[in-house]
């Protein structure tokens, strides 16, 4: 082997390295960058699942506060309860409404009647 020989292998091999430690970096830093998305994500999901539960905790409250199925159905039968009284309560006020308007034609008979006499 002669020293042109020799100069030609250590310049593939120089070439070789060179481009080895070239593709480590690369390959590094895509990785890096890759982790650091993979990270900011994650932190992304972390603080999208915390407001979620804070809302899920929110709204269990708030169901806890809602009548349950037998208490509406309770609740049903008395406003259906204080429907019929409402009923009977008209009944009534317009019987007493037709007493009044008879009452009402008596008295101005009468005051018609002491017109008439002048009293």
């Amino acid at each position: 082997m002669n020293a042109d020989t020799l100069r030609l292998i250590a310049s593939i091999v120089e070439f070789v390295l060179s481009a080895c430690v070239w593709l480590y970096a690369w390959i590094s830093a895509r990785n890096r960058v890759t982790q650091e998305a993979m990270q900011r994500t994650e932190q992304d999901l972390r603080t999208k699942i915390q407001a979620q539960d804070i809302e899920i905790t929110r709204l269990k409250g708030q169901m806890h506060a809602l009548p349950t199925q037998i208490q509406m159905g309770l609740l049903s039968g008395k406003v259906s309860e204080i429907d019929g009284d409402m009923k009977a309560v008209k009944t009534e006020l317009r019987g007493l409404n037709e007493k009044f308007e008879n009452f009402t034609a008596s008295v101005q008979r009468i005051e018609d009647y002491l017109m008439q006499k002048n009293l």
